[in-house]
């Protein structure tokens, strides 16, 4: 196998030049975070049962790694064709995690979320048939990363 100068120059130069580039940054572990948030649909209807603001800080980049929302009463409570109602969580209008099962069923998150520094609303949403107060809950963790130049 024979190698041309211009081969050997050319592969000389895009070694320089791997050798030269850099990633923009690097993510480093911080911290792992659990937010939950609990409320009630009061009625029937679509509700949401509960709110909050998730800042992300300059300098951060989190990792939402599961997401989970269900009702938290007997599936004896919710009754008759009421109980598979919807329960969901919502980042900025965008459903993350979805449940149209019993309250002992969790479906699986299999996704992952990259969030950059910014503020983010996420709330828990239901729907119930009935015509009373049905309690939820939901949570998400986060890896929590520092963004190294």
């Amino acid at each position: 196998m024979t190698f041309s100068f211009k081969s050997l120059l050319l592969s000389l130069i895009l070694m320089l030049f791997c050798l030269g580039t850099q990633a923009q940054a690097n993510l480093e572990f911080n911290q792992v975070l659990y937010q939950s948030l609990s409320g009630s649909a009061v009625n029937s209807g679509t509700k949401i049962l509960a709110t909050t603001t998730l800042t992300v800080p300059a300098g951060k980049i989190w990792k939402i790694t599961s997401a989970r929302a269900r009702w938290t009463v007997s599936s004896v409570f919710l009754g008759g064709n009421c109980s598979s109602d919807p329960i969901g969580l919502y980042l900025d209008d965008v459903e993350i995690f979805y449940s149209a099962l019993t309250t002992s069923n969790y479906p699986i998150f299999d996704g992952v979320i990259w969030l950059p520094p910014g503020t983010y609303t996420l709330e828990l949403r239901g729907y119930n048939c009935s015509s009373g107060t049905i309690p939820g809950a939901g949570f998400i963790t986060v890896m929590e990363f520092n963004v190294v130049p």
